[in-house]
């Protein structure tokens, strides 16, 4: 009888742990999830080459499903392997907990993050972050309603962004951006405007990284490199994360929103 192994592969190839190698040496299968990150088909055989195993490619819907996975696992250990930490996703908590369910055990074995990346490159301080949102292609309120609740606490919001792996495509920054702006538009409740900070945040980990604070309506402007993306709209600013602003991400502050209007 095997064991599931949920395996984190951090932000980039460079990310991965040695633990993560030495674990997929000894599993009889080896998937990987292609629906919370970006997964081009040179990656896939980039990972291929570091682990020296065949990658079984999984869908959102065949994870969410499980039985490819948990099929495998009389006959032996099985790995799934997750862009960033595997346990971020309620998906991976839910397929850990089938396995024990059915009498399998399970481990993991965690990398890097985007919650810890995000936070620590928006120079903002992680304990005033509030809630975690997420911004999907489909319409939703739960975005802005969340950012609401955040900012009534003088709390950051990390808004992590949607990836569609069925069409191919992962939403960027300034189609973020104006999703919570119509959602403005259809609450009326004043929680968003274009001259508000945000800091966006392309390609984290990765050398083409990008990291810009400015108003909503200058990073609608700004060409970023393609995705992934997320974005942060922060709260109430201590002096610290003020400065660190400014000198880290040349934030100019409110002379910065009076050359936008």
């Amino acid at each position: 009888m095997g064991s599931l192994i949920l395996v984190g592969l951090g932000l980039n190839l460079n990310d991965i742990p040695m633990g993560a190698i030495e674990a997929v040496s000894k599993c009889r299968e080896v998937f990987v999830e292609t629906y919370t990150s970006p997964t081009p088909s040179h990656r896939i055989e980039a990972m291929e080459r570091i682990f020296r195993r065949r990658l079984r490619l999984l869908d959102r819907s065949q994870v969410e499903d499980g039985r490819a996975i948990l099929e495998e696992l009389p006959r032996g250990d099985v790995a799934l392997l997750v862009p960033g930490d595997p346990l971020i996703s309620t998906t991976h908590v839910s397929l850990r907990m089938e396995a024990a369910r059915r009498g399998f055990c399970t481990k993991v074995v965690h990398a890097s993050s985007i919650l810890s990346a995000a936070i620590g490159e928006s120079c903002l301080q992680s304990t005033r972050f509030g809630r975690v949102g997420t911004i999907s292609f489909l319409p939703s309120v739960q975005p802005y309603d969340v950012l609401e609740q955040n900012l009534a606490r003088g709390l950051h919001t990390l808004f992590l962004l949607d990836v569609d792996d069925q069409a191919g495509r992962a939403m960027t920054i300034a189609e973020a951006v104006r999703l919570l702006l119509q959602a403005e538009e259809l609450q009326g409740r004043g929680v968003v405007s274009d001259q508000m900070l945000g800091i966006g945040l392309a390609r984290l980990s990765l050398e083409d990284q990008v990291v810009r604070a400015g108003t909503l309506g200058r990073l609608l402007r700004v060409e970023f490199p393609p995705p992934p993306h997320c974005l942060v709209i922060p709260g109430k600013l201590h002096f610290a994360e003020r400065e660190a602003l400014e000198v880290l991400l040349g934030w100019k502050g409110q002379d910065e929103a009076r050359k936008d209007i």
